[in-house]
């Protein structure tokens, strides 16, 4: 196995992930208003049942007993807005709040969506573990790998800070400057030692910190479960698929879903709660009827296979457009670099993400013939660029591009540095 790890070569393929500046987010409640704080890259979409309700009305509302808060979807995202909110309902009413208070539904049989198969782990600048390790990084660097994203004009992933100028600037300045303090909190709420950080591609320091042992995602969402799973009402099968409205305020007063707990009888149930929160996840994997994918691609990205689970249906940006939500950078489809091809199953649809962090601990990238022809630690949009120039030049026309597959190269020192889980990896081959 140790002969294995110190060459592992594997083949992998282009993948789509969609993203958004919308990021997974830690949810702080104060004096019944609800704030956003970005964590890591997925969509929220927050709609308040009581938005046009008055500062005293919110604050009722909301910590009515009555009523609960209702989460869409049970990742990172959801899991961090209900441990935030129950630490806030806690402070609000001077108790513990009853398990009812937080409710999660979550359409699949089990919590973690697409979180769970996060491998590289999540980026924070500042943080306790940069500071032990004597990393220099600064916010000012982190902002500037952020907006330097702009530069290819092919990477519409902060299209928005065009658009919409210092309002941008302030979502950059959530994302990077709340960044470290996200990673502490999972220190010091979860236990998590995220002490094994890399630097990955776009980022100017190391700042991608993972746990050294075990898979990121999965060990981070299932430590905030592990707290939260007898304090939040936790509903399964449950798959959400309306958002009510009041009639004369306008306002969000609950959801419509359906109860699959029950195969043989599904049945369809109406919750009525103070405030909805949806984190629901992207649609990377939406091919639907009314499929997002398909309408907002611009480079073809619906026809790449992805890591995305076929729950990334884009549920809850469906659900907000019908009630009257501006979607912003719908196009804003990120493609990953790098994923896993099963020699047995070649053409298979979902691939397993070749993570970022193989390259960030020293990986390099080669062509059919050997050689090496990127700068691993790119932008991934400039990465993929240049595969894609070695797919011309390796294709038999000039209009086509080669299947031929690219592979990713660790030595021992590289392979050591990934960690034990490069073990997951090595099986797979």
């Amino acid at each position: 196995m140790q002969r294995q790890a110190s060459n592992l070569l594997k083949n992998f393929v282009l993948l789509r992930l969609n993203k958004t500046i919308g990021n997974e987010v830690l949810l702080r409640i104060f004096k019944g208003k609800i704030i956003l704080m970005s964590f890591v890259s997925f969509l929220l979409l927050c709609i308040m049942a009581t938005a046009q309700a008055s500062e005293e009305q919110k604050q009722d509302v909301f910590c009515s007993e009555e009523l609960p808060l209702i989460i869409v979807g049970s990742g990172l995202a959801g899991h961090a807005a209900a441990a935030d909110a129950y630490r806030a309902l806690s402070q609000l009413r001077n108790k513990a709040p009853a398990r009812g208070s937080i409710v999660v539904l979550e359409k699949e049989d089990s919590f973690g969506g697409n979180s769970m198969k996060a491998t590289s782990g999540i980026n924070g600048a500042l943080s306790e573990f940069q500071t032990e390790q004597k990393i220099e990084d600064s916010l000012e660097d982190f902002k500037e790998c952020v907006f330097e994203t702009k530069i290819n004009p092919k990477d519409v992933m902060y299209s928005y800070t065009d658009k919409h100028g210092e309002k941008a600037n302030e979502l950059v300045t959530v994302l990077t400057e709340s960044s470290g303090d996200a990673v502490n909190w999972l220190r010091h709420e979860f236990g998590l030692e995220m002490t094994s950080i890399s630097q990955c591609g776009g980022h100017s320091h190391p700042r991608t910190h993972r746990p050294p042992s075990g898979p990121a995602g999965t060990m981070i969402v299932k430590a905030v479960h592990s707290r939260l799973q007898d304090l939040v009402d936790f509903r399964y099968k449950c798959e959400v698929k309306e958002l009510l409205i009041d009639d004369e305020t306008k306002t969000v007063i609950g959801v419509k879903y359906l109860d699959k707990s029950n195969a043989d009888k599904p049945e369809t149930k109406i919750l009525r709660g103070g405030a909805v929160i949806l984190a629901s996840g992207g649609y990377a994997n939406d091919h639907t009827s009314d499929s997002l994918l398909n309408r907002y691609s611009l480079m073809h990205e619906n026809e790449l296979p992805t890591t995305n689970g076929p729950f990334a249906t884009g549920d809850g940006v469906k659900m907000a457009s019908k009630i009257g939500a501006n979607l912003i950078d719908m196009s804003a489809i990120q493609i990953h670099p790098t994923g896993f091809i099963d020699p047995k199953k070649p053409n298979e649809r979902t691939k397993f993400l070749a993570p970022e962090a193989l390259r960030g601990c020293g990986g390099i990238l080669i062509n059919n013939n050997g050689l090496r022809f990127v700068d691993e630690l790119d932008l991934r949009s400039k990465v993929v660029d240049k595969e894609r120039e070695q797919q011309k030049k390796s294709a038999i026309s000039s209009n086509e591009r080669s299947n031929e597959p690219f592979r990713i190269l660790l030595n021992e020192e590289a392979a050591n540095k990934f960690g034990p889980n490069l073990g997951f990896y090595i099986k797979m081959g």
